[in-house]
């Protein structure tokens, strides 16, 4: 016969205890969340408050807002270049038609590509191109026209190639052996003079090399690497930031 476990009463007691009061808890978050629910005349209001709204504006993420940043810089130089006034006067839609797009380009070669000792990238245009779009689109509220788009496109591979003997291809990146990370090593840990703020840094330093030798990461993926004031106010509409419209 096999033995009888006996169970204290008071711990039976405790068990129905708990469970009711799971039970109850469970009932309660249900009601509330039933409560909570938008009824048929808020989804109503909802949708009419949607409808009137032309842009909903994107959350966008630390290098998006950056992107933005950088090319309000640019514009605004270019703006402050032709004498146009206040930037985001100038980026509106009345304002801002093709020809001043792919001028902005076109004095983007100018003043960055065209300075550089090896011929500029296609690419590179494109990505400022992207980036403008960017901040066109949370300025204005909407997308540039998509005849515009593809005018300013056909200027870049057409135009602005040839002019600025854009390059099409790929420059060739060098990758790093073995041999080469150990050369490294031996310079990091035996010949360096260096002086860091602590000796952690050393540590992390060739630590760092190894994690990109071994997984092929750029060194802002194991670091912090915060894009400070470019990520925080792209389009300057801080408090205390936001510019006053030209009179």
């Amino acid at each position: 016969m096999a033995p009888t476990i006996q169970v204290p009463v008071e711990h039976t007691f405790n068990s129905l205890e708990n469970v009711l009061k799971n039970r109850t808890h469970i009932t309660r978050v249900l009601k509330e969340r039933e409560e909570q629910m938008p009824s048929g005349e808020d989804y109503d209001q909802m949708e009419v408050n949607l409808d009137n709204e032309p842009f909903l504006q994107p959350l966008d993420a630390d290098d998006t807002k950056a992107s933005i940043y950088y090319a309000r810089q640019k514009w605004t130089k270019y703006c402050k270049h032709r004498h146009l006034g206040n930037w985001r006067t100038a980026i509106r839609k009345k304002n801002c038609g093709k020809g001043k797009m792919v001028l902005f380009l076109h004095w983007i070669c100018k003043t960055s590509l065209a300075r550089r000792r090896k011929p500029g990238s296609k690419r590179s245009l494109h990505t400022y191109w992207r980036d403008f779009k960017m901040l066109y689109r949370r300025v204005n509220g909407e997308y540039v026209g998509a005849n515009d788009r593809h005018e300013v496109v056909k200027y870049i591979d057409g135009t602005l190639k040839v002019e600025f003997k854009l390059r099409t291809t790929s420059k060739s990146k060098p990758v790093a052996g073995p041999d080469d990370l150990l050369v490294l090593l031996v310079q990091h840990w035996a010949r360096d003079e260096s002086v860091f703020p602590t000796e952690d840094d050393r540590h992390d330093v060739a630590t760092i090399m190894l994690f990109q030798a071994y997984t092929g990461g750029r060194p802002a993926e194991f670091v912090h690497a915060s894009k400070g004031k470019a990520s925080e106010d792209p389009r300057r509409e801080g408090r205390g930031q936001q510019e006053r419209p030209p009179p």
